[in-house]
């Protein structure tokens, strides 16, 4: 299993694979004007990270921002296309 979470899938380790797919599940709410009435903390918990710290570390990360300012520079550059969605991590 490891093998093929690090060779095929091309992931450091399972840890940050499972990190991976919780990431794109909070961008994609983070991006969806009809949760943005949730806390940060209620998505972060809800895709599978066990509090916020690590998921404010591992977004700026891999996004190169934060949550916080996450929805705010995806309605921008979503605005002029129409079309809006999380940037792929990979």
């Amino acid at each position: 299993m490891s093998r093929c979470i690090t060779g095929a899938l091309g992931f450091r380790n399972f840890n940050q694979m499972t990190n991976v797919y919780r990431l794109e599940e909070a961008k994609r709410k983070l991006a969806d004007p009809a949760l943005d009435h949730l806390p940060i903390l209620t998505i972060a918990l809800d895709c599978g990270f066990g509090s916020i710290g690590p998921f404010n570390r591992f977004f700026k990360a891999e996004t190169g921002i934060t949550p916080q300012t996450f929805p705010t520079i995806n309605s921008i550059r979503c605005a002029p296309s129409g079309r809006c969605g999380p940037r792929s991590v990979r």
